[in-house]
């Protein structure tokens, strides 16, 4: 809806500036249909983030890209809805770009009048470049402002395979309208031990693995979704709308429910095993257990 862009310029006041008033201004969005872009690297080492995603997301990726239909994941700056979405999303593109220090930023339309700032592709949600890139997006300040501190990872369309579970996340969206279905809480992912690209073989048992957690999950309890991807297969837990999470209207604020399901499923696996990571804090760098994460349900 139109009305969640202008809630978001209200939360990104300090980047009220001035719109560009010719199309073909420079830094002004362009219509131009972006070339396709190499697959991520893995991030070798933290700590050159700028230089890596300058390498992994040239110029092109700045361009309006007009229905996604590729295999990556992205990070969704804010998602605009109505008949006059895609002039809206413009205008936040602008701001984001120039103002808000993220040049690198990009259009992507998902339906006739659903368009999304966004910014990176990621091979997964368990990408360390991908995790790295949301932590620094949403910790990042403009002015007195932290703009993008309700950032998500959202998952590619992938209209390839069928549905033919309704314990496949993507049959939510067919099922629930967006009003009850948004989000979901990412807790698990399969794929190789070393994070390389899965053969045939090696991504088929992924998804069986993935299968049969969600069937053991679903008979605790859980109402639990699994999520085939190119690379491997992810588990989430829940279904969540705007009254559970909206970053605009309720910046910091979650539903009983959803903390209820971070709460019983805290962190985020991988190949059944927690995972950590060393953040720096004011004692000195820690290991800590990477947590769940909410994520965008895909359409």
């Amino acid at each position: 809806m139109i009305g969640i862009v202008l809630c978001m310029c209200m939360a990104l006041q300090v980047l009220a500036q001035p719109e560009p008033r010719e199309r073909g201004k420079r830094n002004a969005p362009t219509q131009e249909k972006a070339p396709a872009n190499p697959a991520p690297k893995q991030a070798a080492k933290p700590g050159s983030l700028a230089e890596e995603g300058r390498s992994l997301f040239p110029e092109a990726t700045r361009t309006t890209r007009t229905g996604s239909g590729d295999s990556y994941w992205r990070i969704v700056i804010v998602s605009i809805s109505g008949p006059e979405a895609k002039q809206t999303a413009e205008m936040a593109l602008w701001k984001v770009q120039n103002v808000g220090m993220l040049p690198d930023a990009y259009l992507i339309q998902i339906e006739e009048n659903t368009w999304r700032v966004c910014y990176g592709r990621y091979v997964g949600a368990t990408d360390a470049l991908a995790q790295a890139d949301l932590r620094r997006i949403r910790a990042m300040k403009v002015g007195a402002e932290t703009p993008y501190q309700n950032a998500t990872l959202a998952p590619p369309d992938d209209d390839e395979l069928p549905i033919t579970s309704p314990f496949d996340l993507r049959s939510v969206r067919q099922s629930l309208p967006e009003d009850h279905a948004r989000y979901t809480l990412a807790i698990a992912f399969y794929t190789r031990a070393d994070l390389g690209t899965p053969s045939k073989e090696e991504l088929a048992e992924c998804r069986k693995l993935a299968e049969e957690a969600v069937a053991k999950l679903r008979r605790d309890g859980d109402q639990a979704f699994f999520y085939h991807g190119p690379n491997g297969s992810q588990v989430t837990i829940g279904v969540f709308g705007p009254n559970d999470h909206d970053p605009v209207k309720m910046p910091g604020i979650e539903s009983p429910a959803l903390k209820a399901a971070r709460a019983k499923h805290p962190h985020y696996l991988l190949n059944g095993m927690g995972q950590r990571r060393t953040v720096n804090t004011t004692s000195g760098k820690q290991k800590i257990m990477i947590p769940s994460s909410l994520v965008e349900i895909p359409r």
